[in-house]
């Protein structure tokens, strides 16, 4: 057995612990974040932001050359995550939580809707979309709970996958709708 071995074990040991716990870190408090999906003619015309003295924001141009409105946002501020849609012409703005820190409560918000003059249109919980059993089943990393295992965005929203169930939970933006 060469000399060298013993101390290679530790340093191989160290290394391996140090990495495994990077995604950890750049993992948890990172903020919350919003993702846009849509069109890239409606998505010019909408921006979300955060602030951590201002909470949530949305800039919006009802159509091309029209004057920017700015909403406020009604959003959870801790660090959570959303899905953000905008409808074909940018008829309707969703907006989903994906994930949260902690297990969201059933009546707990978890889907908005917006007109493109800033009027919230639709609101939807967590218990009014997910059955109880899908809720139960939300999982997550070391700081966040996910109640849907994936997500496709599609022309119309968005299909996410529950947890637990397998079940597509549909978004139609323009329709104001979740089935």
């Amino acid at each position: 057995m060469p000399r060298s071995l013993p101390r290679t074990v530790p340093l191989l040991a160290l290394l391996l612990l140090s990495l495994a716990a990077q995604p950890a870190a750049a993992d948890f408090c990172g903020g919350p974040t919003a993702t846009l999906h849509g069109a890239l003619a409606d998505t010019l015309g909408v921006t979300v932001t955060f602030g951590k003295t201002t909470g949530w924001t949305m800039r919006i141009r009802a159509y091309p050359g029209a004057p920017e409105r700015e909403v406020a946002l009604p959003l959870p501020t801790d660090d959570a995550h959303y899905v953000v849609h905008v409808a074909p012409k940018r008829s309707a703005v969703a907006i989903v939580q994906v994930t949260a820190l902690a297990q969201p409560p059933a009546a707990s918000p978890m889907a908005w809707v917006y007109t493109p003059d800033g009027q919230l249109a639709a609101q939807w919980t967590h218990g009014q979309v997910l059955t109880s059993a899908e809720l139960a089943a939300a999982s997550g990393s070391i700081s966040h709970v996910s109640w849907h295992s994936a997500m496709r965005p599609t022309t119309s929203g968005a299909t996410f996958v529950a947890k637990g169930s397998g079940r597509s939970v549909v978004l139609d933006t323009a329709a104001h709708a979740i089935r």
